[in-house]
């Protein structure tokens, strides 16, 4: 018998804290029947087998919820990069001072290019306007 943390159900939006299972699939909700997944209610780590809290990852349209879909997941990707020749991919933690930082990384890349093409800021501001009235009049013409 496992136990699995932080469950919440599809169907009826009921939390679960401990569920004690038999296998590593939480059954469904006792109340509804509904599809019960993890849900970091409690900001403990779900699962049974998990060294690190991790919050849910959203690729796509797919929900990555437990670290063996991640492993997954980066798995294949890295498998997908090794063919094309590129290097190895991996996860790193977000915070809004990273966030800042590459914010401004691509903004003074974006001056950088931007002077050294010769371009003001008022003339993309103008390449801009005349750029969203092109696609407006092809937008009415159809």
């Amino acid at each position: 018998m496992m136990v699995l943390k932080d469950l919440r159900c599809t169907a009826c939006d009921q939390l679960f804290d401990d569920v004690y299972v038999d296998s590593n699939k939480p059954s469904p909700c006792p109340e509804c029947g509904g599809e019960r997944v993890t849900s970091w209610h409690t900001g403990q780590c779900p699962g049974v087998e998990c060294s690190l809290v991790f919050k849910p990852l959203k690729v796509g349209n797919v929900t990555l919820h437990s670290k063996a879909q991640r492993d997954a997941w980066l798995k294949g990707v890295n498998k997908r990069m090794r063919r094309h020749g590129k290097g190895e991919v991996g996860l790193e933690s977000d915070s809004p001072a990273k966030r800042k930082q590459d914010y401004d990384e691509i903004r003074h890349d974006t001056e950088t290019r931007r002077k050294a093409a010769g371009i003001s800021v008022q003339q993309t501001t103008e390449m801009t306007t005349e750029h969203k009235a092109r696609k407006r009049e092809a937008a009415n013409a159809h």
